[in-house]
């Protein structure tokens, strides 16, 4: 039973997936936006894509030498990777930072300015030059309504009306 159950799990592919959240505060006006990512993945990532970049040998994701410029990387990760448009404009995000949660990074974005939405789009690559199965879920919360995609390497981007 062991070695079945062993043989199983060497066999089993791993989970590649990011979610976004992106919530309506009509209080702020804004746009509150996470993104989950599992830590390993995204250390890989960084250390691959941000390698010319780099003033440092290795970005350690859970154990950071310097935590600003791990949040540096970050930031311009996402910046490159993680686009909205509301109504048909693209918007200008400001990134809030990052935080840990056991193996699994949250960065924190926000959209100030949002009077209404009656059109979001989102178009998300983290990942996806990464892994072929990266799937990248968004869930959209405006005024009681929620909805929801799925974004992929075939399918970089998606919009949902209010």
């Amino acid at each position: 039973m062991y070695t079945a159950i062993l043989g199983l799990l060497v066999h089993l592919h791993p989970l590649h997936v990011s979610v976004g959240t992106i919530n309506y505060s009509e209080k702020d006006q804004a746009l509150q936006i996470t993104i989950k990512i599992f830590a390993d993945d995204l250390e890989d990532e960084l250390n691959e894509t941000m390698r010319n970049e780099s003033e440092v040998a290795y970005i350690d994701i859970l154990n950071p030498a310097d935590p600003e410029i791990l949040n540096n990387y970050l930031e311009q990760y996402i910046r490159n990777n993680f686009s909205v448009k509301l109504n048909g404009k693209t918007m200008r995000m400001s990134y809030l930072g990052h935080e840990q949660e056991d193996m699994v990074i949250w960065c924190y974005l926000e959209i100030k300015g949002v009077k209404k939405l009656e059109e979001i789009e989102v178009q998300n690559t983290i990942m996806t030059s990464r892994f072929d199965d990266q799937v990248n879920l968004i869930h959209v919360s405006y005024q009681d309504q929620i909805k929801s995609f799925r974004l992929s390497e075939d399918k970089p981007s998606d919009k949902v009306a209010f």
